[in-house]
């Protein structure tokens, strides 16, 4: 005769709770590239979601959306141009490169 062990309301609660503990947990950790992105508040946390979301199942995807949450962004120099004593300006940014079509030379009709 087969007996089946028989539990009480308060230990299924208790078994439910535990395996939702779990699961936050679970998730958490699928999601660290996601939340180290968004600490570091790095340029590309959101490139960073799309990878983790799509291809964090995946060890190597989890692997390179963590590398780019955690790659350091040379910090952005302004130069400043002292013209006078007391007097500035910023640096002009150079003309955008002409297309190729721009620089063809005048034909005679």
């Amino acid at each position: 005769m087969l007996v089946l062990a028989q539990t009480s309301d308060g230990a299924a609660a208790l078994g439910g709770f535990v395996l939702l503990v779990l699961i936050l947990i679970g998730v958490a950790a699928y999601f660290i590239p996601t939340i180290v992105a968004f600490v570091k508040k790095t340029p590309n946390k959101m490139s960073v979601l799309v990878i983790n979301l799509f291809l964090g199942w995946s060890f190597i995807g989890w692997v390179v959306a963590l590398a780019m949450a955690f790659r350091d962004t040379p910090a952005q120099q302004q130069v400043v141009i002292y013209t006078q004593p007391g007097e500035h300006r910023l640096q002009p940014q150079p003309p955008p490169p002409a297309s190729p079509t721009s620089q063809r030379p005048p034909t005679d009709q």
